[in-house]
């Protein structure tokens, strides 16, 4: 990690998710390359001056994973993602011409647009 960080365009970005709206501090970490832009679009989207306090471990009194629901990162954190691509994307031009994309590609790409929303969370493990 040490050597990649080293790379030009590489940056390491600690920073807690409580701060863009999840319910505990929940520590992160991301490994950007080439998103010069993306701690300044992190503090943009805060939605909170100060880390929550709260702690998600163990189950509630139903049985379900307190920690589930930190599974989704807060819609205030994508939209920081979704800027810090943006523009980082924004600065080139588009390519001229048809974009030849295999269909098999596509297929497997609209497979996985979500749709419907539900009220549980899906298991944190491969089957």
């Amino acid at each position: 990690m040490e050597v990649i960080c080293q790379l030009a365009g590489v940056e390491r970005i600690r920073f807690a998710q409580g701060l863009l709206g999840a319910k505990t501090a929940k520590p992160t970490e991301f490994l950007c390359v080439n998103l010069p832009s993306m701690m300044q679009h992190l503090h943009a989207n805060r939605v909170r001056t100060e880390i929550p306090k709260g702690q998600s471990i163990g189950k509630d009194s139903i049985g379900q994973w307190r920690t589930s629901s930190l599974k989704e990162y807060p819609p205030s954190l994508c939209k920081a993602i979704s800027d810090a691509v943006l523009s980082a994307f924004g600065q080139f031009e588009a390519a001229a011409g048809q974009l030849c994309v295999p269909e098999h590609l596509l297929s497997i790409c609209r497979s996985m647009q979500v749709t419907e929303y539900g009220m549980t969370y899906g298991p944190d493990y491969a089957r």
